[in-house]
């Protein structure tokens, strides 16, 4: 997610996503790859300008879940029928400060998964979604909207379909601010 808006931050974000194609492929610590974007990308970011990220890997053999997070909301780890909590983990986002802070509070997590688990990463776009009397959807709402299709027993497809349909119900002819 790129503060700002417009052609710069496109472009910010396609650098960006350049970057990560080029580091990711090469190793599996989602923090390591996160701190050689970052000394990348920090060079030529303006000061009003910042870029978070979340970035997973799946091991799908032995579903270890490793997360690392630059200033991204937290993922969500919705157990099924279980409470939902937040795959939490210390980070800032890309730009805020100089590589060797950013690389001393960037932390990895791991999560192993059970069958039925669901994960959502998500913008603060969704949770900051207003209505016609600018009141947030929440955390709260998106989690309600997790739980009701996964304890439907529904895939992460369904899942996504019914937090955007809960979404545009919540929000209406609201135009986006």
């Amino acid at each position: 997610d790129v503060s700002g808006k417009g052609v710069s931050g496109a472009i910010v974000m396609s650098i960006c996503r350049s970057v990560l194609r080029v580091e990711a492929p090469a190793c599996l610590s989602p923090a390591t790859v996160l701190r050689k974007v970052n000394r990348i990308l920090s060079r030529d970011l303006s000061e009003d300008m910042f870029v978070s990220v979340l970035y997973m890997i799946l091991n799908r053999k032995t579903h270890e879940l490793v997360v690392s997070r630059g200033g991204h909301t937290y993922p969500i780890l919705n157990a099924g029928s279980g409470e939902p909590s937040m795959i939490k983990s210390a980070g800032m986002a890309m730009g805020l400060a100089d590589t060797a802070s950013f690389d001393d509070l960037l932390e990895e997590k791991s999560v192993m998964l059970k069958p039925g688990d669901i994960v959502m990463a998500y913008t603060d776009g969704v949770t900051e979604a207003q209505d016609s009397h600018e009141n947030e959807w929440g955390v709260l709402n998106l989690v309600k909207s997790i739980q009701t299709t996964a304890l439907e027993g529904r895939g992460a497809a369904a899942v996504a379909t019914n937090v955007r349909q809960k979404l545009m119900q919540f929000v209406g002819d609201t135009p986006q601010y």
